[in-house]
């Protein structure tokens, strides 16, 4: 039986300061990570499993995609450059949450980031059939996230508040999103 890779959006993360880009942000969070397409697992048996698959790779980095084209055939098949890397990281627990470590930026990576045409990141994975995470196979820089409040990876451009349009709705939507989730987070303590 062929597996297809699961697709979700991670939680919401701080934002990084100013231009900067971000050169970690958290994948999953312990416990149950919801999305549009259902909830997936990460525990202690998911850190296990992943971070032995990560062992095999033997220091191959994993990749940041767009949109995730790298795995879609006929993305593939219609454009030379869908299996371009945006960047790529390495894999890290902390806290019982996973992480994307070391993360670098080539310059189109970089330049999508700063000029806002895909601000949110989505995991792309495999899970058993509990729903936990068993693999990950890469990252997508994505517009369009699966998971609601999502903080984006790099913070929206400043508005004047006498200027309304959708940066300023953009700007508001994500300072919601994160105090929501700071707000979860205080809870779920």
């Amino acid at each position: 039986m062929q597996r297809s890779p699961a697709i979700a959006v991670c939680r919401a993360r701080e934002l990084p300061a100013g231009d900067a880009l971000p050169t970690e942000f958290r994948l999953f969070a312990a416990g149950s990570n919801d999305s549009t397409k259902g909830p997936s697992l990460w525990d202690a048996k998911a850190a296990e499993l992943v971070m032995a698959r990560a062992a095999e790779r033997a220091g191959v980095r994993y990749p940041i995609d767009l949109e995730h084209r790298s795995l879609d055939d006929t993305a593939r098949s219609l454009t030379k450059d869908a299996t371009d890397a945006m960047g790529y990281f390495d894999l890290e627990v902390r806290g019982g949450d996973l992480w994307a470590v070391n993360v670098v930026w080539n310059d189109e990576g970089s330049e999508r980031l700063r000029s806002k045409k895909q601000v949110y990141f989505s995991p792309a994975f495999y899970t058993d059939e509990e729903g936990r995470v068993i693999e990950v196979i890469n990252v997508a820089l994505t517009s369009m996230p699966a998971t609601h409040g999502l903080a984006p990876l790099v913070a929206a451009s400043r508005v004047s508040a006498h200027t309304p349009g959708k940066s300023a709705l953009f700007a508001v939507v994500a300072s919601r999103a994160l105090a929501l989730c700071k707000k979860r987070a205080k809870l779920e303590k």
